[in-house]
């Protein structure tokens, strides 16, 4: 028997020697060849169509037949070349079959060549065909709004026809870029698996944080994941557990890097609440804890200051029980002890030394507070103050005194030098403090004055003209600082009401136009005087007062949603 192996065609001649003019049928010849290769019906999954010719006498001299496949040929590619793999056709020669090969890579180019087998060991072998899935998934961009993270996806060269009958999850997973970092694992509805851009939408992402996502699809074998796409989020707000109680008026201040005090504040309108009256935050939880008081009456619009472990809380005004409104200034101050976790009720009263006050500032620095402006009430006349105080805390044998210091100042271009001003704008980078703003009346002002400390106990200190806020100027706002900015949010305004505006205030910063930008707006309810603190190199808001809409009528309102602002880095 002499083998002859053609290769035009990829096939094989059997003859007997010497047997040239015998009649045709007894020649025998076997030739295979790929017609089409299409992508599957499962995903990831190509189909080999292909034939087997043979004029052999019996087909039972083909002892094999199939598809090998490979992603490298030679350098004439008429072979496959480096790793190969085979799939066998089972049962009886059919001349016309199709083959699956799952679990394909999306983006690498594929060589197949048919094979039939031979029982004397010869192979035939098709020429060689190359094939590419050309399925893609990428993530293209993204964009951020607060704590949610809107990703554009995209899937490219995927059937269309119907359900993926392998198809099991698809989705998009997102991972911190650090060592034992966090995964989110976003599940889209598989029915959302076809061609073309969409978006993914994903909450409650760390702020600040690097991630690396990917779009992926799995089958019951194999997770097939696009190129991992790097991000990284900004700051922003999120929206915590809302607050047990109704709470605006209250003075806050941080107590460590993980809590915060509130001290009263008023639950709703006009109506003091003993039992709500002080509380703290702790990190950990999020959450506000109350502390028992027997206070019947907790004033509202008080002012905190805090000297080591000690947050003096005081002044401000109450209703005396009645809920009408007709305010009283008080110059009462409270104790909380911080190391000890004790709200002391043994107020002691600053009236012998500065008059009584409500909607004033305070700041400490260096061991020492200051707490001026603000108004007091003469019967129903409004008296508005621009006189400072120091407070010492070691003085009257430690239950503290104070000592005046220079008034601030109001710039000359409002036509008056002297005047005071309620709920003032206090900005306080450690030994820095920034005052100014605030209203008198139905007159607002936007001035920013730099407090220069008194360098003695014979010092009165100075102000120094900072320049303008350039908003709306406005009253009832949030002032808080972290790190190096400060944040001016919020606030009321007599004829344009609620604010929700957010400006950052940089005062170290090079450029004269970049001392205030605009941030974007507060996503909740536009609001007045509600709680706020910085914790760590975050603040948290919650409460407050505002108006809402009831048909033609303007209706208060008294929010209990709490929210985290984390400033981008």
């Amino acid at each position: 028997m002499r083998l002859l192996i053609a290769l035009f065609g990829v096939g094989i001649l059997l003859t007997q020697s010497g047997c040239i003019g015998e009649p045709l049928e007894e020649l025998g010849f076997i030739t295979t060849q790929i017609d089409s290769i299409r992508v599957g019906d499962n995903f990831g999954a190509a189909v080999i169509y292909a034939q087997l010719t043979s004029t052999l006498p019996n087909d039972d001299k083909i002892v094999g037949y199939g598809v090998k496949w490979s992603r490298q040929v030679n350098a004439d590619e008429s072979a496959l070349a480096g790793s190969v793999e085979t799939k066998r056709v089972e049962g009886i020669v059919n001349p016309s079959f199709a083959v699956s090969i799952p679990d394909l890579a999306l983006d690498s180019i594929y060589f197949f060549q048919t094979y039939a087998q031979h029982k004397e060991g010869q192979t035939i072998l098709s020429r060689v065909v190359q094939f590419r899935l050309g399925v893609s998934l990428s993530i293209e961009e993204h964009q951020q709004k607060n704590d949610t993270l809107l990703l554009r996806a995209r899937i490219n060269g995927l059937r269309n026809s119907g359900p993926i009958a392998n198809l099991r999850e698809f989705g998009v997973l997102l991972e911190e870029e650090k060592p034992g970092g966090n995964k989110i694992n976003h599940l889209i509805a598989l029915e959302q698996a076809r061609d073309g851009l969409f978006t993914v939408m994903i909450d409650s992402v760390q702020f600040n944080q690097k991630y690396l996502a990917s779009l992926y699809i799995k089958s019951d074998n194999k997770t097939w994941p696009s190129l991992k796409y790097n991000l990284k989020t900004t700051g922003g707000w999120r929206r915590l557990v809302d607050l047990k109680h109704p709470n605006y008026g209250s003075a806050s201040i941080s107590m460590s890097s993980a809590s915060a005090f509130i001290g009263f504040g008023y639950p709703e309108n006009c109506e003091p609440n003993g039992t709500t009256a002080v509380s703290t935050f702790n990190l950990s939880s999020n959450i506000l804890t109350y502390l028992p008081t027997s206070i019947s009456f907790p004033p509202i619009y008080s002012v905190a200051w805090k000297i080591n472990d000690r947050i003096f809380c005081g002044f401000g005004e109450y209703t005396g029980g009645q809920f009408n409104c007709n305010p009283n200034a008080r110059c009462s101050v409270f104790e909380y002890n911080v190391s000890t976790a004790q709200f002391i009720e043994s107020a002691f009263d600053a009236c012998d030394s500065l008059k009584p006050r409500s909607r004033a500032a305070a700041f400490t620095i260096k061991g020492k507070g200051y707490v001026g402006l603000g108004v007091r009430f003469s019967g129903t006349r409004s008296v508005y103050l621009n006189d400072f105080w120091e407070f010492d805390p070691m003085g009257k044998g430690g239950e503290g005194s104070f000592r005046s210091i220079k008034p601030l100042p109001v710039k000359e271009n409002f036509g008056f030098d002297n005047a005071g001003r309620q709920f003032p704008i206090v900005f306080q980078f450690e030994d820095r403090v920034f005052v100014g703003g605030g209203s008198l009346g139905s007159i607002y002002l936007n001035d920013i004055w730099e407090f220069i400390p008194p360098k003695n106990d014979s010092d009165k200190g100075d102000w120094r003209f900072a320049g303008f806020f350039p908003g709306l100027p406005r009253d009832e706002m949030v002032c808080l600082t972290i790190n190096k900015k400060g944040y001016l949010l919020l606030g009321y305004h007599n004829t344009l009401g609620e604010q929700a505006d957010v400006w950052e205030f940089d005062p170290y910063t090079s450029s004269s136009n970049q001392v205030w930008k605009k941030l974007p707006d507060f996503p909740g309810e536009s609001r007045a005087s509600p709680i706020a603190f910085v914790v760590g190199d975050q603040f948290f808001i919650g409460g407050g007062k505002g108006t809402r809409r009831k048909g033609n009528q303007l209706t208060p309102s008294f929010p209990v949603d709490f929210w985290q602002f984390v400033p981008s880095n």
